[in-house]
């Protein structure tokens, strides 16, 4: 860990000479950029469920391509090893492909199994879940037939008479029916082992059922991970296998804003921090690299990735105070004043006495935090002036004082955030300033550090050679999104990460359980979800993962944009199913609306629940630079060759912009960075 004195490792004063806005700029009311994203050509594009589907399915596919083709995705960029837990869904795991993909990089098969079924969805296919002995599978539905695609194991077995992919059913059938004709085999799991070793490690191919030999993802009796092999699926499919879906979240994406005094900083490898270090701090994923142990497949689903599985990096945020620049980066800044008058007032100081000065800081990334730092040095004049910090990891709801002045003078420290952040992508800092005069109290330092996990398959890699590197904004620059995600609990003292009650969300008629949910009772159950934005809604992305078991089982989606005196129906979630997963867009947003309530509605006669839910608001953000006035930003490449270090700053301009970086040799990758001057 780098002392806080060497958290910025670029030089503001640099980069503000070196990228001097233009005129336009200058003027601009802010300078934040959204939904940005830098590529290189050695990668795919998965920074949203929409660009993983774009990247990997190609025009003139049919159905069956198309799911082999999102089965290679998730191969590719997904590990077999113990899933991410983020405490929020029911089943506890992370289940969003992008955060699989980009921020993760590893899961297990329950995880799979909603890939699977999310991305295909997506793409507009049926899919499903079914459960095995020690193990889940996801099916897709092409042809009027059912297809197993297992991204866990890497497998899928094509039927011998036609290459079709069978169904769970179909493997379950074969099996069963050997066991019949093999007497002895059936919950021998030595015996099983013993005729997979034999014949060269062929026996399974040899003797076994023709439907299992066929795979083409089986060497020597192990799946390309080897960790499981033909004895373990005998063992899987030996069964009537249950339809269940696991369920997933859709809205998560791995786009990135800048402000002024705002970077990013991805690493190549980690420093020992992963999701879930309190549970593994010894997490054997932290030291793997390809083509080590269990990553020895990499090579054939992504040549050319040489590194690890966890990478760890920074966001960071220090803007410059007494320029200004903090009131290009607040979500609220009132009473406050930049720019210090002389050598005794700071660089942030309180405008005027008899009234609080506030400033609300947003930090929000697409890597999940694991803690962080604030440095702060204060100043108050007497012991009647005070400066304040408070954090709020609930969207701004509530605020919790984490750090003040306690007398005259100036104060230095450095604020550890600690678990107070870990699992959140998004948190608000409010400074407040009160005193008995104008000046009083202020601020000449102000600098935010935050660990981050991220997936380093998805790094904008270099190739030996030419190497092609694109930054554009995914959508609108102008668009920012707040997120509603939490875990639905009656436990009130539940930290591990946000709940239904921190965020403020309302129950009526409705069964709460601590293993996560909300249950229908009889009669009319709600679930009311209240999201507010800075600036006006254009976008409401919102869905669930319900159970419905009857056919007259229904949860109705509603929303309300005047404080619940109306309600519009948005959309709909109908049983009969032991569980699904729905997702949904709604652009219908009243002119100028920031508040809106979204209602679960849930009615039937059997048995309707909500595991678990996810809501994404699209909205303007005030504090976004014109889309004529790009904020010039740096992308940082960082790589050895030949064990010599390389640099490589470019400065970006406009959106999108391209750039070639050429390795003479084989580049060993160090980090990539993206940083917006200060200034």
């Amino acid at each position: 860990m780098l002392p806080f004195r060497q958290i910025f490792t670029f030089s503001a004063t640099v980069l503000a000479l070196a990228l001097m806005p233009p005129a336009q700029a200058q003027t601009a009311s802010g300078g934040r950029i959204n939904n940005l994203k830098v590529l290189s050509d050695k990668i795919d594009d998965t920074t949203t469920p929409e660009n993983i589907v774009k990247s990997f399915i190609k025009p003139g596919m049919t159905d069956a391509q198309r799911s082999k083709a999102l089965w290679t995705a998730a191969v590719k960029y997904r590990h077999q090893t113990s899933p991410p837990n983020e405490f929020i869904s029911g089943e506890w795991e992370a289940h969003d492909p992008v955060k699989i993909f980009d921020v993760y990089g590893y899961c297990m098969c329950c995880c799979c199994s909603s890939l699977i079924e999310s991305l295909n969805r997506l793409d507009g296919r049926e899919t499903r879940g079914r459960i095995l002995n020690g193990h889940s599978v996801a099916e897709v539905n092409y042809g009027g037939d059912w297809h197993m695609y297992d991204c866990s194991l890497i497998t899928l077995f094509p039927r011998p008479e036609d290459g079709s992919i069978a169904g769970v059913d179909d493997i379950s059938k074969s099996v069963k029916e050997w066991y019949k004709q093999n007497s002895g085999y059936e919950g021998n799991s030595g015996k099983l082992f013993s005729l997979m070793k034999s014949h060269g490690w062929m026996g399974w191919k040899e003797k076994g059922p023709a439907l299992l030999a066929n795979t083409p993802y089986n060497t020597m009796g192990y799946y390309p991970a080897r960790t499981h092999g033909w004895d373990a699926t005998m063992v899987e499919y030996n069964r009537n296998s249950e339809i269940y879906e696991y369920g997933y979240q859709i809205g998560h994406r791995a786009l990135f804003s800048l402000r002024p005094g705002e970077s990013l900083v991805r690493m190549a490898d980690n420093h020992g921090l992963h999701v879930n270090k309190e549970i593994d701090p010894n997490f054997v994923m932290l030291k793997e690299q390809v083509p080590q142990g269990d990553l020895a497949y990499v090579p054939t689903f992504d040549p050319g990735y040489k590194g690890g599985v966890i990478a760890n990096g920074y966001h960071r945020y220090a803007p410059d105070l007494a320029s200004g620049g903090l009131a290009q980066g607040a979500v609220v800044y009132s009473n406050l004043i930049a720019g210090a008058a002389s050598a005794s007032v700071p660089a942030l100081s309180l405008k005027a006495s008899g009234k609080p000065g506030i400033a609300v800081i947003e930090m929000n990334s697409p890597y999940v935090y694991l803690g962080g730092r604030i440095k702060v040095a204060a100043f108050a004049k007497t012991a009647q002036d005070r400066v304040t910090l408070s954090l709020s990891t609930n969207n701004g709801r509530t605020f919790v004082p984490i750090w003040m002045t306690e007398k005259p003078g100036v104060s230095e420290t450095t604020i550890d955030l600690g678990d107070r952040v870990t699992r959140r992508y998004a948190y608000q800092l409010k400074i407040e300033m009160t005193g008995t005069a104008a000046h009083a109290a202020g601020l000449n330092l102000f600098a935010i550090e935050n660990d981050i996990q991220h997936a380093p398959r998805t790094l904008p890699w270099l190739g030996k050679g030419a190497n092609t590197i694109t930054v554009a904004a995914d959508s609108d620059p102008g668009i920012a999104t707040r997120t509603i995600n939490c875990r639905i609990t009656p436990d009130k003292a539940f930290s591990k990460n946000e709940t239904s009650g921190t965020m403020g969300v309302v129950f009526d008629n409705l069964r709460l359980t601590e293993g996560g949910g909300c249950w229908w009772q009889g009669g009319v159950g709600t679930m009311t979800v209240p999201i507010e934005t800075p600036g006006d809604m254009v976008t409401l992305r919102f869905g669930a993962h319900i159970r419905a078991r009857g056919e007259k089982d229904v949860v109705k989606i509603k929303l309300s944009f005047d404080d619940g005196k109306s309600w519009t129906d948005a959309a709909q979630i109908a049983g009969p199913t032991p569980a699904t997963t729905r997702y949904f867009r709604y652009t219908a947003i009243p002119a100028h609306a920031r508040k809106a309530l979204l209602r679960y509605e849930m009615t039937g006669n059997n048995t309707v629940g909500v595991f678990t839910f996810r809501a994404d608001a699209d909205y303007k953000d005030p504090l976004a630079a014109p889309a004529s006035a790009v904020r010039p930003f740096v992308v940082a490449h960082r790589w050895r060759e030949n064990g010599q270090e390389k640099t490589l700053r470019t400065p970006v301009t406009k959106l999108p912009s391209s750039y070639k970086i050429n390795a003479q040799g084989d580049p060993e990758m160090i980090s990539v960075s993206y940083e917006m001057a200060a200034k």
